[in-house]
């Protein structure tokens, strides 16, 4: 299948909803079987999660298979993409609370805060300053950034744990979780670039496999 064929783009687009709704109804059915209150309020943040990236991957994928491009960004899609992360902040912030307490979990968030406003000002002068500039048009520019925003509040979440002292009493299933974000941040990364070049992203390429991945990862 070359890159950018329409049977690619089919298989591509077919096979995330599939797999996402997949990973949805396991999210689920983990937090109807949780033994205790935080593992089953986890599970359901990681279900929202899940449940708001497949809404957009199914506007995404109707919108390539009936009108032979992605949709128009900023759009309906954009706004249940966008909101996916913030539920992938409260399952990785809500799970530390409870394994850490109150009180050590906002003093890690408080030190993981000041760190990421330094990499995001680090990251507004180097990179996305000049992609916002690049982008002209300011409501698909303020879209596009939201991405990385999105991403930069989960990587908050991820640094309060490896700052905090309470790494030994979270849930083993933490782990890949942290991972799966990691890896979408990545190729949320990939997508920007595209998008800061004035080009429509076309499904098949290989953040389309990063982003399966981070699904597989977290079923």
């Amino acid at each position: 299948l070359t890159n950018g064929s329409r049977p690619r783009i089919a298989l591509t687009d077919i096979s995330e909803v599939v797999l996402e709704s997949i990973v949805l109804g396991l999210s689920v059915l983990a937090s109807l079987r949780a033994r205790n209150r935080t593992d089953r309020i986890t599970w359901m943040f990681l279900g929202l999660w899940a449940a708001f990236f497949l809404a957009g991957d199914a506007i995404w994928c109707y919108s390539e298979l009936v009108n032979g491009h992605g949709p128009s960004s900023p759009g309906p899609a954009d706004v249940v993409y966008l909101l996916s992360y913030p539920m992938a902040f409260a399952s990785i912030a809500y799970c530390t609370a409870k394994a850490a307490g109150r009180a050590r979990a906002t003093a890690a968030g408080l030190d993981a805060l000041m760190l990421i406003i330094g990499i995001a000002g680090l990251s507004w002068a180097l990179f996305l300053g000049p992609v916002f500039d690049k982008l002209g048009n300011q409501a698909e520019a303020f879209t596009a950034l939201a991405y990385p925003l999105g991403d930069l509040l989960i990587i908050l979440a991820l640094v309060s744990i490896l700052l905090g002292s309470c790494r030994r009493q979270l849930p083993r299933y933490l782990a890949p979780v942290c991972l799966a974000f990691l890896v979408q941040a990545v190729a949320d990364g990939y997508y920007l670039l595209i998008v800061a070049d004035r080009q429509q992203y076309v499904s098949g390429k290989w953040p389309d496999a990063a982003w399966m991945l981070s699904f597989a990862l977290i079923g």
